[in-house]
């Protein structure tokens, strides 16, 4: 092997041990915000607040409920199922969306495994909540959602206050449609 030692002269034949290092440069140009939000085809989140054409959302009357500390699993597939997030989601519905996303400490984790947990969903895409049962002090909710994309989507929230969610669902869903 070919070893390049800095005393010597370059490209001599040295009986040193040497690591041979192959880089492989690829013209792409990925963030981590790319790879989590890939499937959503909607406008950013940010932490309190859903933005909407450019339009930041300031009013507290937007926020119909907020569960900050809610755990999460997606029914998408079998590697998705594999998976909770206890503790790590957080739960935001307003008049025109319900927002599902991880708290920054998990995101990058959530987002790397693909786990189908960063969701912004318009209240007319979503199909229905039921109550399934409880989980220790949460309560068990399924959503069944539409994407953008026109798939059906269903995702197992857990949440303390699941009653309150489920109020707020109905009373939104009834509101706008």
């Amino acid at each position: 092997m070919l070893a390049i030692d800095p005393l010597s002269g370059f490209g001599e034949r040295s009986p040193s041990l040497s690591l041979s290092v192959k880089v492989l440069i690829l013209p792409i140009n990925l963030t981590l915000a790319d790879v989590c939000f890939s499937g959503m085809k909607t406008d950013s989140i940010n932490d309190g607040n859903v933005m909407n054409n450019g339009e930041k959302h300031t009013d507290s009357n937007e926020v119909v409920f907020s569960e900050p500390y809610a755990a999460a699993q997606s029914l998408k597939n079998f590697w998705t199922r594999l998976a909770s997030t206890y503790g790590c989601m957080r739960v935001v519905l307003s008049r025109e969306a319900l927002t599902i996303k991880p708290h920054w400490f998990a995101k990058w984790l959530i987002c790397l495994l693909g786990l189908d947990l960063c969701h912004e969903i318009p209240i007319s895409s979503i199909r229905g909540a039921t109550e399934m049962r409880k989980w220790f002090s949460y309560g068990k909710v399924e959503l069944h959602f539409m994407t953008i994309d026109g798939e059906d989507r269903r995702i197992l929230l857990y949440m303390k206050k699941y009653r309150e969610f489920l109020d707020a669902l109905k009373n939104t869903t009834s509101a706008t449609g």
